[in-house]
């Protein structure tokens, strides 16, 4: 029977990717890798500061970059990238401009990593969920 191990790592830690790139050595080869950061975060186009947008983008886009840049050598060829962006990307709402620029920004990653990747036939795919009910976005 197929067995996964599951990491945790947090993506607003510039030292994570190299952390978890230190355990995967260990582990070997992955087939897949999921890149689901999202640190969630609203504000007034007047109420963005640079922590803010610092914490929101480093999480949301610098993360998945490092850990990819860290990880992708631990690909096996064949394997599936995924990252997970947002409906935000799309909506427009007043409130959440940084967060959908960070899900849009995957967006556009994920077109490039897929190109990058292609010669190892490493496939990189980006979700969209629907409307799911959350804290975040209450239906």
């Amino acid at each position: 029977m197929p067995e996964a191990t599951v990491l945790a790592n947090d993506a607003n830690d510039p030292d994570a990717a190299d952390a978890l790139a230190q355990q995967v050595a260990h582990l070997g080869t992955l087939d897949g890798l999921w890149l689901n950061a999202g640190y969630g975060a609203v504000a007034a186009v007047d109420d963005i500061d640079a922590d803010f947008f610092n914490k929101v983008m480093h999480t949301n886009v610098r993360g998945p970059v490092l850990l990819l840049a860290r990880l992708a050598q631990y690909l096996n060829d064949g394997a599936a990238v995924v990252l997970t962006s947002s409906t935000a990307t799309y909506e427009g709402s007043p409130i959440a401009s940084v967060y959908a620029a960070t899900k849009a920004a995957l967006i556009a990653i994920a077109r490039n990593w897929a190109a990058a990747l292609a010669p190892r036939r490493v496939r990189v795919n980006i979700i969209v969920p629907g409307a799911i009910g959350t804290d975040f976005t209450p239906l």
